[in-house]
């Protein structure tokens, strides 16, 4: 399976992907588990808890179509290489 620009997606890679309820491509996570049509991967979200009446910061695991993902590896490795004071 490829993702958006072409890149093979495989379990356990790094990948560039949007957050739970989110339009944006602002999280970066690992892979899971790849099926025949879906990703699935964990990502920070939010649920609520009727006991206390608040909400918690929780990871919730989801299902993601390729076209959804950039696989983000070589750009990473590259990065921390030659660019090590940008990176946080």
């Amino acid at each position: 399976m490829n993702d958006v620009l072409g890149h093979p997606i495989v379990a356990g890679s790094t990948v560039l992907t949007g957050a739970y309820w989110s339009p944006t491509m602002d999280q970066i996570t690992t892979v899971e588990k790849v099926t025949k049509t879906k990703v699935y991967l964990s990502v920070p979200g939010m649920k609520y808890n009727s006991l206390t009446g608040r909400y918690i910061n929780t990871t919730i695991r989801v299902g993601r179509h390729p076209h959804q993902l950039v696989v983000v590896d070589k750009q990473l490795k590259y990065n921390k290489k030659t660019y090590p004071e940008n990176l946080l």
